[in-house]
């Protein structure tokens, strides 16, 4: 009946889905309790655009599905839900069209186990969704390439340019990934011109309005959306050591800092030779390679940890990877470019630019995951010759690994801010659980040493109560027209 099963690769994409909702829908949260969160429930009620870059289409999404559940975060949660769910299917089937059946159903099982899919797939944020779409990208551009089809390279296009909307990271870091699928050598100069419009034409279809209402609404026509991207994504208004890896934070007065270390490193050498005028911005005057270097090693240190929470036990086969070529022979150097092209983009932008929740893990996850379950069934196939033995002992490592990170998410809790070690475990790791999502506990490293640590401290959480608060909230005009359905 399995076999059967596997051997329709959308029948069993389907199931995987399917089940993925299943699984998830006992663990929904029931309430608004992150920072962004808010964000986005302004977005959708009032501004169309959240913070910036803006994510205009998770909000219009959210939006329109508050009409059918009158529920603003069960909204947002149905959306998390479904890109949890697009991320295990594509990640099967993408995983079986480039190395087989059982690296595809085990890539997809990692995947709607892991404690990152699972928690970031349950809270009204866009990580989830994101993360949907970019595998779905993925799968796309390796049927485009191995198809040369330009029906799967448009599908491919469209769906990278819409994905942007929903969080503009989709669109910076799968680009050199489109770029390499779309490159005129292959598939000829007048396709890849056909496919460059449509990329344009459809991000400016999101892109001018979303730019439009974060310049109406959060910059309150002061400035524009570049300088409002500038203002609130490469230069922040900092109160603590963004470097600092371990260890209580200490606030202080709030400065504008540079929040993105390459940015910080390249004016700090221009300053070596040209130093700033007395009257040039203060993150300018302060730049600082040294400072710069530190937030680079911590959001190093940071992405390591989160990738190795992200993939669980899956990591000890993705570590075979630096075993020699034994085990990852499979791969090749197409494959090997191909999964380096979605992945790589994103991480090194962590480690130099800016590394902030681990949802952002989402994006590459999908391909992190297919070549830790290749390096799997790679080892255990050369391992035991016998090919009985070999299912059973796969069946057995999918489990334990499985198992591992169910019991991870549903066991582990967060601890009582008795200590600073327990607040350090709490921020990086523990709230990140079916417990965490139960209490409506959520702490930033900017506020849990603080005597409120919550994200949003007050209990305006209704629907209701959440249309009286956001215009003051966001200093917005209260005569802010209102965009859900009426009572």
């Amino acid at each position: 009946m399995l076999n059967r099963i596997l051997e329709n690769s959308f029948l069993a994409a389907s199931i995987l889905g399917i089940l993925t909702i299943l699984l998830r829908v006992p663990f929904m949260s029931d309430e608004i309790f992150h920072t962004d969160s808010l964000g986005y429930v302004c977005g959708a009620f009032y501004t169309w655009t959240s913070h910036p870059p803006g994510f205009i289409g998770f909000n219009v999404l959210g939006r329109y599905l508050n009409y059918l559940f009158d529920d603003i975060n069960q909204s947002f949660v149905v959306l998390s839900i479904a890109g949890s769910a697009l991320s295990v299917s594509m990640v099967y089937l993408l995983g079986t069209d480039m190395f087989g059946r059982k690296t595809g159903l085990v890539a997809s099982l990692f995947m709607l186990t892991s404690v990152n899919s699972y928690y970031f797939s349950e809270v009204a944020l866009s990580y989830s969704l994101e993360g949907g779409l970019a595998t779905s990208i993925a799968y796309l551009a390796w049927k485009a390439i191995k198809s040369r089809k330009w029906q799967w390279l448009l599908i491919c296009t469209i769906v990278l340019s819409l994905g942007g909307s929903v969080r503009q990271t989709t669109l910076a870091f799968l680009f050199p990934l489109w770029i390499y699928t779309v490159w005129p050598q292959r598939i000829g100069l007048k396709q890849f011109l056909i496919q460059l419009s449509v990329l344009v034409i459809v991000t400016g279809a999101w892109l001018y309005p979303n730019s439009h209402f974060i310049t109406k609404y959060w910059e309150r026509g002061e400035r524009g959306y570049l300088s409002s991207l500038y203002n609130l994504q490469i230069v922040m208004q900092q109160w603590y050591d963004t470097s600092k890896i371990v260890g209580k934070t200490k606030y202080t007065e709030k400065v504008e800092k540079f929040h993105w270390p390459f940015v910080e490193i390249m004016v700090a050498s221009r300053n070596f030779f040209f130093p700033p005028d007395e009257l040039a911005p203060i993150e300018i005057r302060r730049a600082s390679n040294i400072n710069a270097m530190k937030v680079i090693l911590y959001q190093f240190c940071k992405l390591l940890l989160y990738l190795v929470f992200a993939t669980g036990l899956a990591t000890l086969p993705l570590l075979l990877i630096f075993w020699g070529r034994r085990y990852t022979k499979e791969l090749g150097k197409h494959k090997a470019l191909f999964l380096g092209l979605w992945i790589l983009p994103a991480a090194s932008f962590f480690i130099f630019g800016h590394f902030g929740s681990w949802g952002y893990l989402l994006l590459l996850l999908g391909g992190v995951l297919l070549i830790a379950s290749n390096c799997l069934v790679e080892f255990v196939r050369q391992m035991l010759l016998n090919s009985a033995a070999e299912g059973k002992v796969l069946a057995l490592s999918i489990l334990i690994i499985c198992g591992a990170n169910l019991m991870g998410f549903l066991g582990l809790e967060p601890l009582p801010h008795s200590t600073d070690r327990n607040k350090l475990l709490n921020v990086a790791i523990l709230q990140y659980t079916a417990t965490g999502i139960r209490n409506s506990y959520a702490v930033a490293r900017s506020s849990v040493f603080r005597p409120d640590y919550r994200q949003l401290p007050y209990d305006c959480v209704t629907d209701d109560c959440l249309v009286k608060s956001l215009p003051g909230q966001f200093g917005f005009d209260p005569a802010t027209r209102l965009w859900r359905p009426e009572n």
